[in-house]
């Protein structure tokens, strides 16, 4: 149920599978890999179950060819799905809404920052958004290497909200992912889960959120604002 006791005043984001659907772009380019090294393609489901486990990219490629025994093989894969994913992150699309969502939140008062365990640095992403013609709606932006710890630890979005102003108890933050809650539960945010990512409703709803939407566009109509 939605905590009515809280003044929202500040949203904080995650960005890959809540702003960005990234992960459809991660998962074309392991397949593409896999393709060219002859190797059938691997579904969705394959890649989010491992993804929503915390395991890496190198473990992922490891079930896949049996890394015991073919290590430099999979390094080779890896660098090779890296390198084509960052050639198209930047122009990867915003689901549909973000623009909506944002502002709406300014036009409620709702200061908005993105808190992020991806380690394209915040330059990189202010970069994105302005591009996105939406940096003019943000106030803050923190990925993983402008702190020393990755979600579920909180500081990525401690950090956001005090760069904001603003007392984390008035913040919600939203992500697709159990870490996303976490981090956020940690740092005393009201959290919201999207599935639009990683983990499932199911998997997002054992950690009691807040609220679970389906779609980052939904957050219009949680019953939160004044």
């Amino acid at each position: 149920m939605p905590n009515f006791n809280r003044e929202i005043k500040g949203a904080i984001f995650d960005i890959d599978g809540t702003l960005l659907d990234s992960l459809s772009m991660f998962l074309e380019c392991l397949n593409r890999e896999l393709e060219g090294q002859g190797i059938s393609p691997v579904s969705r489901q394959f890649l989010y179950e491992r993804l929503g486990k915390g395991i890496s990219l190198r473990g992922i490629l490891g079930d896949i060819v049996d890394g015991t025994e073919n290590a430099i093989l999979v390094e080779e894969m890896a660098q090779n799905i890296v390198k084509s994913f960052w050639e198209e992150d930047f122009h990867i699309p915003l689901f549909p809404g973000v623009k909506d969502v944002f502002s709406f939140l300014c036009e409620k008062g709702v200061k908005i920052g993105l808190a992020t365990s991806r380690d394209s640095g915040a330059a990189y992403e202010w970069d994105r958004f302005q591009h996105n013609g939406l940096a003019k709606y943000i106030q803050s932006i923190f990925t993983s290497r402008e702190v020393k710890n990755r979600k579920p630890h909180p500081e990525v979005i401690i950090r956001c909200g005090k760069e904001m102003g603003i007392e984390l108890k008035n913040c919600m933050s939203i992500g697709d992912t159990v870490s996303d809650i976490l981090a956020g539960k940690r740092a005393g945010t009201y959290t919201v889960g999207v599935c639009s990512g990683v983990d499932t409703y199911e998997r997002l709803q054992m950690e009691e959120p807040d609220a679970i939407i389906v779609r980052v566009r939904d957050l219009i109509h949680l019953p939160v604002y004044s």
